[in-house]
């Protein structure tokens, strides 16, 4: 009877790993893709990844709320694209 192990790789781009392949001595017989990262998120989860505060996320996000007024959820690929593109500064330009 075969033991089953599980090797956790965490990287930006995708292994080159094939069905099939031997590596250390085993066989490669699947590979899943794990996303811990929930698709909808509060303000607080936004803040603590984006370093943010929670009224700053709730005013420009307003858009985008799914949630109620007390509770506010968003898209999490939406809410981290409005959050992180830089807003135009506004106002003169100091002199110095």
């Amino acid at each position: 009877m075969s033991n089953r192990y599980t090797i956790e790789i965490i990287a930006d781009a995708p292994p080159r790993l094939c069905l099939g392949d031997v590596i250390a001595g085993g066989q490669i017989v699947g590979i899943n893709c794990a996303n811990d990262e929930p698709d909808i998120v509060s303000a607080a989860w936004l803040a603590d990844r984006l370093t943010l505060s929670k009224s700053t996320i709730v005013n420009r996000c307003i858009n985008i709320n799914i949630g109620t007024n007390g509770k506010h959820l968003y898209n999490r690929e939406q809410a981290i694209a409005l959050l992180t593109t830089s807003a135009p500064k506004r106002g003169r330009r100091r002199a110095s």
